[in-house]
Protein backbone atom coordinates (compact mmCIF):
# COMPACT_ATOMS: atom_id res chain seq x y z
CA UNK A 1 0.00 0.00 0.00
CA UNK A 2 1.39 3.43 -1.28
CA UNK A 3 2.04 6.40 2.16
CA UNK A 4 -0.21 9.05 2.03
CA UNK A 5 0.11 12.03 1.71
CA UNK A 6 -1.68 15.17 2.71
CA UNK A 7 -0.87 18.83 1.30
CA UNK A 8 -2.75 21.40 3.77
CA UNK A 9 -4.21 24.36 1.61
CA UNK A 10 -5.14 27.33 4.52
CA UNK A 11 -5.95 26.69 7.72
CA UNK A 12 -8.44 23.76 7.80
CA UNK A 13 -8.55 22.32 3.53
CA UNK A 14 -6.48 19.98 2.51
CA UNK A 15 -5.20 17.73 -0.89
CA UNK A 16 -5.23 13.94 0.53
CA UNK A 17 -3.95 11.41 -2.07
CA UNK A 18 -3.99 8.05 -0.62
CA UNK A 19 -4.43 3.86 -1.64
CA UNK A 20 -7.93 3.11 -2.53
CA UNK A 21 -7.81 0.02 -0.48
CA UNK A 22 -7.24 2.33 3.54
CA UNK A 23 -10.17 1.78 5.07
CA UNK A 24 -11.49 2.48 8.46
CA UNK A 25 -11.05 -1.44 9.86
CA UNK A 26 -6.93 -1.10 8.54
CA UNK A 27 -6.62 2.29 10.05
CA UNK A 28 -8.22 1.28 13.30
CA UNK A 29 -6.06 -2.16 13.02
CA UNK A 30 -2.56 -0.42 12.07
CA UNK A 31 -3.15 1.54 15.53
CA UNK A 32 -3.08 -1.56 17.40
CA UNK A 33 -6.92 -1.01 18.52
CA UNK A 34 -9.33 -4.00 18.86
CA UNK A 35 -12.90 -2.80 18.11
CA UNK A 36 -15.32 -1.44 20.45
CA UNK A 37 -12.86 0.35 22.62
CA UNK A 38 -12.50 3.71 23.34
CA UNK A 39 -9.09 3.90 21.15
CA UNK A 40 -11.26 2.17 18.53
CA UNK A 41 -13.72 5.06 18.73
CA UNK A 42 -11.12 7.86 18.82
CA UNK A 43 -9.80 6.25 15.56
CA UNK A 44 -12.95 5.51 14.21
CA UNK A 45 -14.02 9.63 15.04
CA UNK A 46 -10.67 10.71 13.08
CA UNK A 47 -11.22 8.55 10.14
CA UNK A 48 -14.68 9.95 9.82
CA UNK A 49 -13.06 13.41 10.30
CA UNK A 50 -10.54 12.85 7.72
CA UNK A 51 -12.63 10.80 5.01
CA UNK A 52 -16.04 12.75 5.74
CA UNK A 53 -16.14 16.02 4.36
CA UNK A 54 -13.54 14.51 1.24
CA UNK A 55 -14.24 15.27 -2.84
CA UNK A 56 -13.25 12.36 -5.10
CA UNK A 57 -11.19 15.27 -7.42
CA UNK A 58 -10.70 12.26 -10.06
CA UNK A 59 -14.26 11.36 -9.98
CA UNK A 60 -15.71 14.88 -9.80
CA UNK A 61 -13.24 15.81 -13.05
CA UNK A 62 -14.45 12.75 -15.15
CA UNK A 63 -18.05 13.04 -14.17
CA UNK A 64 -19.13 16.65 -14.16
CA UNK A 65 -15.58 18.71 -15.78
CA UNK A 66 -14.02 16.52 -18.67
CA UNK A 67 -15.77 18.29 -21.23
CA UNK A 68 -14.64 21.95 -20.14
CA UNK A 69 -11.12 21.20 -19.42
CA UNK A 70 -8.76 19.78 -21.59
CA UNK A 71 -6.29 17.14 -18.65
CA UNK A 72 -7.22 16.26 -15.02
CA UNK A 73 -4.35 18.99 -14.02
CA UNK A 74 -6.08 22.09 -15.76
CA UNK A 75 -8.98 21.04 -13.96
CA UNK A 76 -7.47 20.71 -10.55
CA UNK A 77 -5.22 24.34 -11.22
CA UNK A 78 -8.18 26.31 -12.50
CA UNK A 79 -11.17 24.90 -11.02
CA UNK A 80 -9.90 23.50 -7.66
CA UNK A 81 -7.23 26.64 -7.65
CA UNK A 82 -4.29 24.25 -6.19
CA UNK A 83 -1.26 25.84 -6.41
CA UNK A 84 1.03 24.29 -9.12
CA UNK A 85 3.50 22.39 -7.31
CA UNK A 86 0.89 20.48 -5.66
CA UNK A 87 -0.59 19.61 -9.05
CA UNK A 88 2.44 18.81 -10.25
CA UNK A 89 3.00 16.88 -7.12
CA UNK A 90 -0.80 14.70 -7.71
CA UNK A 91 0.19 13.91 -11.48
CA UNK A 92 2.88 12.86 -11.03
CA UNK A 93 1.96 10.13 -8.47
CA UNK A 94 -1.26 9.72 -10.29
CA UNK A 95 -2.84 6.24 -10.26
CA UNK A 96 -6.07 4.45 -10.82
CA UNK A 97 -5.38 2.99 -7.33
CA UNK A 98 -5.01 5.79 -5.63
CA UNK A 99 -7.56 8.77 -3.97
CA UNK A 100 -6.82 12.65 -4.91
CA UNK A 101 -9.32 14.27 -3.41
CA UNK A 102 -10.01 17.36 -1.36
CA UNK A 103 -10.87 17.52 2.07
CA UNK A 104 -11.94 20.28 5.03
CA UNK A 105 -10.49 19.34 8.37
CA UNK A 106 -14.30 21.14 10.13
CA UNK A 107 -16.51 19.69 7.75
CA UNK A 108 -18.27 16.85 9.69
CA UNK A 109 -18.62 19.54 12.74
CA UNK A 110 -16.55 17.50 14.57
CA UNK A 111 -13.07 19.57 15.46
CA UNK A 112 -11.14 16.38 16.35
CA UNK A 113 -8.74 16.51 12.91
CA UNK A 114 -7.81 20.21 13.47
CA UNK A 115 -6.78 19.60 17.39
CA UNK A 116 -5.03 16.04 17.08
CA UNK A 117 -2.80 18.25 13.72
CA UNK A 118 -2.04 21.21 16.04
CA UNK A 119 -0.72 19.08 18.78
CA UNK A 120 2.52 17.62 18.44
CA UNK A 121 1.32 14.25 19.85
CA UNK A 122 -1.63 14.32 18.01
CA UNK A 123 -0.03 14.85 14.66
CA UNK A 124 2.46 11.74 15.50
CA UNK A 125 -0.18 9.87 15.95
CA UNK A 126 -2.40 11.04 12.94
CA UNK A 127 0.70 10.29 10.83
CA UNK A 128 1.47 7.23 11.89
CA UNK A 129 -2.53 5.91 11.78
CA UNK A 130 -2.76 7.69 7.70
CA UNK A 131 0.70 6.25 6.68
CA UNK A 132 1.58 9.28 5.98
CA UNK A 133 4.57 10.56 4.16
CA UNK A 134 6.00 13.35 5.80
CA UNK A 135 3.15 14.20 8.12
CA UNK A 136 1.95 17.77 7.63
CA UNK A 137 2.56 18.60 4.39
CA UNK A 138 1.97 22.88 4.27
CA UNK A 139 1.25 24.29 0.51
CA UNK A 140 3.67 27.03 1.20
CA UNK A 141 2.84 30.63 -0.31
CA UNK A 142 5.92 30.13 -2.84
CA UNK A 143 3.79 29.42 -6.34
CA UNK A 144 1.60 32.07 -8.05
CA UNK A 145 -1.78 31.35 -9.87
CA UNK A 146 0.04 31.25 -13.60
CA UNK A 147 -1.21 28.87 -16.69
CA UNK A 148 -0.88 24.56 -15.38
CA UNK A 149 -1.10 21.76 -18.49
Amino acid sequence: MAKTTVTWIGDDKFVVMMDRAMTREAVIARGKAFQGTFSSEIISRLWDCFCGGLTDLKKEYEDYYKPEYPSFGHFLFWKCGLPKRVVRTILASDSDDRLVALGDACASGDYILSQMVESEVGHGLLAALLDLDEGRQSDGEDDDHESES
